[in-house]
């Protein structure tokens, strides 16, 4: 009965969570200490992209921290691709059951050998994104 209870109460906020969730904007990013991308790597026949961020601005990345969020968790990391580039954007929300201030690898489409540049932001022409997609990083993906 107990655990009923419980779920009753947590559904509403667990929804909550979901529609409250924010893309973050590089303004953001740089404020909570920045972000970074690791080379990817295979696994359960995904690919992922390592991505280094932490939302609480308790942790220097690639800047030192100047904001602290104590409310906030990471909702979901995202990566688009456009031929050689890779967009990567970073939503938050209020905090939810399995979700922490770190951000979790992005999951890549498949994608063929090369070289290929890493952004924050969005895609030209997409919906939300803003001018002037700043880059992250650079990896080589082997076949």
């Amino acid at each position: 009965m107990k655990r009923r209870a419980f779920l009753l109460a947590a559904v509403p906020f667990l929804a909550c969570s979901a529609l409250t969730a924010e893309n973050q904007d590089w303004a953001f990013i740089q404020a909570v200490g920045g972000i970074a991308v690791q080379r990817p790597y295979r696994a359960n026949a995904k690919l992922y992209l390592p991505v280094e961020c932490d939302v609480s601005g308790t942790k220097v990345v690639s800047s030192k921290p100047s904001t602290i969020n104590s409310g906030l968790v990471v909702h979901e990391v995202i990566a688009r691709r456009d031929r050689t580039a890779i967009y990567v954007s970073v939503s938050t929300s209020l905090p939810s059951a399995g979700h922490t201030a770190a951000c979790t690898p992005a999951v890549l489409e498949n994608l063929p050998a090369g070289t290929y540049t890493v952004f924050y932001g969005r895609p030209p022409g997409s919906f939300g994104s803003a001018p002037g997609a700043v880059k992250i990083g650079e990896f080589e993906l082997e076949p």
